[in-house]
């Protein structure tokens, strides 16, 4: 890899699957970056010396090279990181991948995250729409980044899988549907403390037209009162419009409202 100083406006901290991502998203955009990681062997060097022969990668130095006008940050780089604190200071923009890509999607997405269960339920719904034969690429946290999900042919539908640390770092997200499966303490390694990372996860709400929600978690009404349209789940009896558990003739149904839907 070259080791001359090159002059890009954005820094890419982390390499792997998300950073190759982020590099190639900056290619097709004709956007100069410097790359960053912390250890001493970064997986996607390889890669990214094929990818971009001339790109710098810096190992470990924590300065902020002073041509840098933007972070681009892989979710594995915390908040905590000397490097992410000077960016702050000099009040550079910090971005996700996630971010980037809700700028550039023309196609509607749904975001799921949650403590337990978000992959799951990603892939769940990705083969839900494969069977109402939808074009859906399914992809962020669990599979293919997100952005490189752009490259291929605009499908009907993106279904992301999103963590907190990507939830933290995106400003603007504007899903079709948000979905929070559940929350339980995770990652106080990365976060800064329990409020932080519930904030983290509730963000997935804030722009979207549709929310789903875990009845069992009094905040999450809170946080959705502005969405006009709130699906709310749960293993008790649900109201119309609502997912949970019916109890007819000593058995137990998946019901919606009303209606019996699986035993």
């Amino acid at each position: 890899m070259n080791a001359a100083k090159t002059t890009g406006k954005n820094y890419v901290l982390g390499l792997g699957a998300t950073g190759l991502s982020i590099a190639r998203y900056l290619l097709r955009n004709d956007v100069d970056a410097m790359f960053f990681d912390t250890r001493d062997e970064p997986p996607g060097a390889a890669e990214l010396d094929e990818l971009w022969p001339d790109a710098e990668l810096v190992i470990g130095k924590n300065t902020l090279p002073r041509s840098i006008e933007r972070i681009v940050t892989s979710p594995g780089i915390p908040d905590s990181h000397p490097l992410i604190k000077k960016a702050r200071e000099s009040e550079l923009e910090i971005v996700s991948d996630i971010e980037l890509f809700a700028r550039e999607a023309e196609a509607p997405f749904v975001a799921i995250t949650g403590s337990n269960g978000k992959s799951t339920v990603t892939m769940l719904l990705y083969y839900m729409c494969r069977a109402a034969e939808m074009t859906v690429y399914a992809g962020g946290n669990l599979g293919e980044p997100a952005l490189d999900l752009l490259q291929k042919e605009q499908p009907d539908l993106y279904v992301l899988e999103l963590s907190s640390f990507q939830l933290q770092r995106t400003a603007k997200l504007p899903a079709r549907v948000a979905v929070l499966l559940n929350i339980s303490l995770d990652h106080l390694d990365w976060h800064a403390d329990e409020n932080e990372y519930r904030d983290a996860k509730y963000r997935v709400f804030r722009e979207a037209e549709t929310a789903v929600i875990n009845r069992t978690d009094d905040a999450a009404a809170d946080y959705v009162s502005d969405i006009k349209s709130v699906i709310s789940f749960g293993l008790d009896e649900p109201e119309e419009g609502h997912f949970g558990i019916r109890k007819v003739d000593g058995e137990e149904y998946l019901a919606r409202g009303d209606t019996l839907l699986l035993s």
